[in-house]
């Protein structure tokens, strides 16, 4: 559930950065676009993370997570001292890096213990991230039709209606099985909660 929103909001953050920043935010902060792409990428693979350490404490692994977290705490500082030699950009870029070696343990413990299989759990998030790969190559295509110099407010509405509808649809189109399970689980969570 978490991936259908984050994943194409993170991806979508990352494809037009450089329309929103100065945008809403002005010209004077120009500098923050490659940041914000490079954290729109660490957004969407952290967003489907989140919920590993609460599930390994949950299933009595929390030394497991306290390793982890400390490893985290000696581990990224290192990253961030290392990228920081190159800015905003390196430190952002120095998340995107230094992230996995820190999750693939964590997953690797997760499928250990709930004996779960990788195949299973991309087949989960297949949906969000094939939809959301479908949406980044239309923006990217209409990028590059959209004329140069035009105010990027109405560039940014323009690819934003576009990523929506290419995501919606392709989650229609290629995963709608999938889109109508989802749709019965909120129901039924809607009525039990009646």
């Amino acid at each position: 559930i978490i991936s259908f929103v984050t994943l194409p909001a993170s991806f979508g953050l990352a494809l037009v950065a450089d329309y929103l920043v100065p945008a809403l935010l002005g010209p004077k902060w120009i500098g923050v676009i490659g940041p914000l792409r490079l954290l729109g990428v660490f957004v969407a693979v952290r967003s489907v993370a989140t919920i590993l350490p609460n599930l390994l404490t949950a299933i009595g692994d929390a030394r497991f997570v306290m390793w982890a977290t400390i490893a985290s705490a000696i581990l990224m500082p290192i990253a961030f001292l290392i990228g920081a030699r190159w800015g905003t950009n390196g430190i952002a870029a120095a998340w995107v890096i230094a992230y996995p070696p820190i999750m693939v343990p964590m997953y690797y413990r997760v499928f250990q213990k709930t004996k779960m299989q990788l195949k299973q759990y991309v087949s989960i998030i297949m949906p969000a991230l094939g939809s959301s790969t479908i949406m980044a190559v239309v923006v990217l295509l209409t990028r590059a039709v959209l004329p140069a110099g035009v105010h990027p407010l109405p560039s940014l509405a323009v690819l934003t209606v576009i990523g929506a509808l290419s995501y919606a649809g392709a989650l229609l189109v290629f995963y709608r099985p999938r889109v109508n399970h989802m749709i019965r689980l909120f129901r039924n969570m809607r009525q039990r909660g009646n």
